[in-house]
């Protein structure tokens, strides 16, 4: 599913594109993102998943985590720990769409 790549790739570069938090970039996208893959497998399915991402939540972080732009890679999130901590409790408690089962990702997390 197209989708699923396309959505994620879209989404978490947002976790680390400016230097102003304390925690490493990588660090938060790697949080966040744990948090997206898992719901996006709860939302789109196991098998659906599974077709995209065959080494499954490991496989979708770290595709995830290579969508940071480089030049984010050594720089710090724009978010702090707290602000990562509710996007997750965010995602987590998001609902699944009926549409296409792509999850979005929820308004505290687009600073991260």
């Amino acid at each position: 599913m197209n989708l699923i790549p396309r959505a994620l790739s879209l989404a978490l570069p947002l976790c680390a594109w400016l230097a102003c938090g304390g925690v490493a970039a990588t660090d938060a996208a790697r949080q966040v993102s744990g948090a997206y893959c898992e719901k996006l497998k709860t939302c789109v399915g196991d098998a659906t998943f599974t077709a995209s991402y065959p080494t499954g939540v490991p496989g979708c972080v770290e595709k995830g985590q290579s969508a940071l732009p480089a030049d984010a890679k050594d720089k710090s999130s724009p978010c702090g720990q707290a602000e990562i901590d509710t996007c997750i409790k965010d995602i987590q408690s998001s609902t699944c769409p009926a549409s296409n089962g792509v999850p979005p990702l929820p308004a505290s997390c687009e600073k991260c």
